[in-house]
């Protein structure tokens, strides 16, 4: 199952060598959710996972930012502490300055450890927290990110993106990425504390500008690596298994 025509021929039939007939483009169950706007709305308003990460803090208005670095092959710090510029005082202080929230979601394969000690930081470990990251994204603001993925989940809400990548030359000499990456990304890329600071006091200030600035990136990262029409993914799997299932029956 691949989520875009883009994917299925280039993951599906040239990277896995699998014929047409075993090819399926469905979407993924887990984004169904996100193209439920009056839902989502509700999920923002009441931020019922943002108080049970924070459960003692007064929560008035704030801004909150996921951040979702991918994993790495190489021996690394998490990404944010690798910026230029960046001390854990400093963004300590730039969080409370701004009224900001921020969760860090380390990707289950590794994850680099991060001590931040600030009220308006926490950390998710899924095994313990119980948290689904997709309906975590109803109640943010801000999406951070690198090369996760959740870059794509996160442009069906149509929110501001910020791209971390203080280590990209490092990266791309392990992993294969398309010749106009940093241009194709629907958000700002950052590799300093200060162009940080400054990107989210831009989405602070004037939030539909950011947004109407990348809205064609947003679209056209839609286009190649999610077919924005599956919005019943969990629907159509699971009709496509009971016939499958129903289909095999028969031969015994």
């Amino acid at each position: 199952n691949f989520p875009s025509k883009y994917t299925c021929d280039n993951n599906g039939s040239k990277l896995y060598k699998l014929p047409k007939e075993k090819i399926i483009s469905y979407g993924y169950p887990k984004n169904d959710g996100l193209y439920d706007v009056k839902d989502g709305d509700q999920k923002y308003k009441n931020k019922s996972l943002i108080k049970k990460l924070f459960p003692d803090l007064d929560l008035i208005s704030p801004i909150v930012i996921l951040y979702t670095p991918t994993w790495r092959d190489y021996e690394t710090e998490i990404p944010l502490v690798n910026i230029k510029g960046f001390t854990e005082d400093r963004f300590s202080d730039f969080l409370e300055e701004k009224n900001i929230i921020f969760i860090y979601s380390p990707h289950p394969i590794n994850r680099p450890n991060i001590s931040i000690n600030n009220r308006r930081f926490a950390s998710i470990k899924n095994d313990k927290t119980l948290i689904d990251i997709n309906n975590l994204m109803h109640e943010t603001d801000i999406l951070m990110n690198d090369y996760s993925t959740t870059s794509i989940d996160y442009c069906i809400t149509d929110k501001p993106q910020i791209f971390c990548l203080p280590d990209h030359q490092i990266y791309k000499k392990h992993v294969s990425l398309d010749e106009d990456y940093l241009y194709s990304l629907p958000g700002h890329w950052i590799n300093s504390f200060e162009k940080l600071e400054s990107i989210i006091n831009k989405i602070i200030l004037n939030k539909k500008e950011y947004v109407e600035k990348y809205h064609n990136k947003v679209q056209r990262y839609l286009n190649k690596y999610y077919d924005i029409e599956n919005k019943r993914s969990s629907e159509m799997l699971t009709k496509f298994f009971i016939k499958l299932i129903n289909s095999s029956s028969k031969k015994f």
